[in-house]
């Protein structure tokens, strides 16, 4: 499939199977620009399957250096067909497929039923996309990243959101990682990832996706939570916005952030009850260490303390998690070891 600019004379997307790769090479660094099928190209109607008689006069064709340079040495492979996807002038997409002269009357009328069955489908794709730009790629991922486990925020060309899904909606309603400007630039509590964030849309709105931080680290403020938030930037927007601005690109995704639970179940779970409780270090670890099946003598003995000190750190567990008994506390503990618990309060 190959599509090609007549007013600026380069191409515009190509995708080949079966040539030899050194002949794509010298087809993009020269003969491209050179092709004598293209104008006849630019003249077909999308959708209607051609031979390369209906390019261009056959005789004049084999003089050209296109002809003698490129093709002939190919195992001479002009003859083919070939149909247009999508056509505006100067500019257009065909899928085509060449081969010797020898080989028409085998090849021939296979590939013209071929093209013409898969041709007005793909020629819809192209109508579709110019007429509805980014709704339609958007139904696609929009459902697809609704379904998934990991908080997802797509990014468009200004580095604001223009996808949230529900994982990542929670976390923003949560208010304690991440945050939504009024403009709908995605933003982290953490000053140090925002920071990050910074850079992130900076890099976006310069189109500059090699400069974009891909993986950087935030925390929850006030559960002290530990999230790996990765940035994947889209390619090849650059050239297509160049080429086509008419599909309206800009507000077409141009990267994608996801973020991650770093912490194991049990740091969670150890973070959660410090946060909620307000425990101390020592009093959320003897906790966990109670949920974990282990006596107060092995804790005491763990820990090189007497079992006083121990039994004097539970009873202010007791106090601020508001339980009377080892077993009651090993119920809220339960309650908070799963990674996916709604933290709200």
């Amino acid at each position: 499939m190959w599509g090609h600019d007549l007013r600026r004379r380069r191409d515009i997307g190509l995708r080949f199977s079966g040539f030899d790769p050194d002949c794509i090479s010298s087809f993009l660094a020269h003969y491209s620009a050179i092709n004598p099928l293209a104008p006849g190209l630019a003249g077909q109607s999308p959708g209607r399957v051609y031979a390369g008689d209906d390019l261009i006069e056959r005789h004049a064709f084999l003089r050209t250096e296109f002809y003698n340079d490129w093709v002939a040495p190919q195992d001479d492979i002009q003859a083919g067909r070939g149909v247009n996807l999508f056509n505006d002038g100067p500019r257009f997409f065909a899928l085509a497929g060449n081969f010797n002269p020898r080989d028409d009357e085998r090849l021939g009328l296979p590939l013209t039923r071929l093209l013409s069955e898969v041709a007005p489908h793909l020629k819809r794709s192209f109508s579709l996309m110019r007429s509805f730009g980014d709704s339609i790629v958007r139904s696609d991922y929009e459902q697809f990243l609704n379904v998934l486990s990991s908080a997802v925020i797509v990014l468009d060309s200004k580095g604001q959101a223009c996808h949230i899904n529900p994982k990542a909606a929670e976390l923003i309603e949560r208010g304690t990682l991440l945050s939504l400007s009024k403009a709908g630039e995605p933003g982290f509590l953490d000053p140090v990832a925002d920071a990050q964030m910074d850079k992130v849309r900076e890099a976006i709105a310069a189109s500059s996706p090699a400069e974009i931080p891909h993986s950087l680290s935030a925390t929850d403020v006030r559960h002290l939570l530990s999230y790996e938030v990765t940035v994947v930037p889209f390619s090849g927007r650059e050239q297509l916005e160049d080429e086509f601005p008419e599909f309206n690109l800009q507000l077409r995704p141009a990267a994608i952030m996801c973020l991650e639970l770093a912490d194991t179940p049990d740091e969670i779970a150890r973070k959660l009850l410090a946060s909620r409780y307000r425990l101390t270090r020592t009093e959320a670890d003897l906790a966990w260490a109670l949920f974990q099946g282990m006596t107060l003598n092995e804790i005491a003995e763990q820990r090189g303390v007497s079992i006083h000190t121990v039994r004097n750190q539970i009873k202010a567990v007791f106090l601020k998690t508001e339980v009377s008994r080892q077993s009651e506390l090993v119920r809220l503990v339960a309650g908070l070891a799963n990674p996916h618990l709604d933290t709200k309060d």
